[in-house]
């Protein structure tokens, strides 16, 4: 399964060593996805499109977790991972390629044992505008044909979203980020 042209990966490395704040979009949602973890006692954590895989430095956990950072755009991150127990996708999806989603959706549950936190922002990160600028409704529709959502709450212009294989069930976590207004919860 096609993921991604080799065109799209080469400027994801030149945006990932050339801009410093490129892989830290996600600061703000650190106490979310460390009581995600802490309150389901995932052991095992998948980082989907790592960057740098910087932000996960910051996360204080009250057990062991394996972290396993992917990215194709990181030579030492590329090998594909096995599943585990939670996949972390964080903007992500709104920098890849738009005719590659649904095979990337299907790939994230495939590699999901357990849980998805997906964080989408449809404002430019690090000044770079997304590759794919859609609605988030058009985002959800997508989601929902890999995965089921359990969780979403929209984030300023773009959304938080708690997602898993079917017949799972994840508790939500204690505290949420900081600015965000419940739209949906399934």
């Amino acid at each position: 399964m096609k993921l991604y042209t080799d065109e799209h990966i080469k400027v994801q490395q030149e945006l990932l060593y050339s801009i410093e704040d490129y892989s830290l979009g996600c600061l703000f949602l650190v106490d979310a996805i460390q009581d995600l973890i802490n309150d389901n006692g995932y052991t095992e954590i998948l980082d989907y499109g790592a960057g740098l895989a910087r932000p996960t430095q910051l996360l204080d956990l009250n057990h062991q977790v394996q972290y396993f950072p992917y990215d194709p755009a990181i030579d030492k991150f590329a090998k594909r991972p096995n599943p585990k127990e939670l996949t972390l996708v964080i903007n992500v999806l709104e920098y890849c390629e738009l005719e590659y989603v649904d095979q990337i959706l299907e790939d994230i549950a495939q590699l999901t044992k357990q849980s998805v936190f997906i964080a989408l922002n449809t404002r430019p990160l690090a000044g770079i505008p997304p590759t794919i600028q859609k609605p988030n409704d058009w985002w959800i529709c997508r989601i929902i044909k890999s995965l089921e959502l359990s969780y979403l709450r929209q984030v300023g212009d773009g959304f938080v979203a708690i997602a898993e294989p079917l017949n799972v069930k994840t508790t939500l976590p204690s505290s949420s980020p900081k600015g965000v207004v419940e739209v949906v919860n399934g």
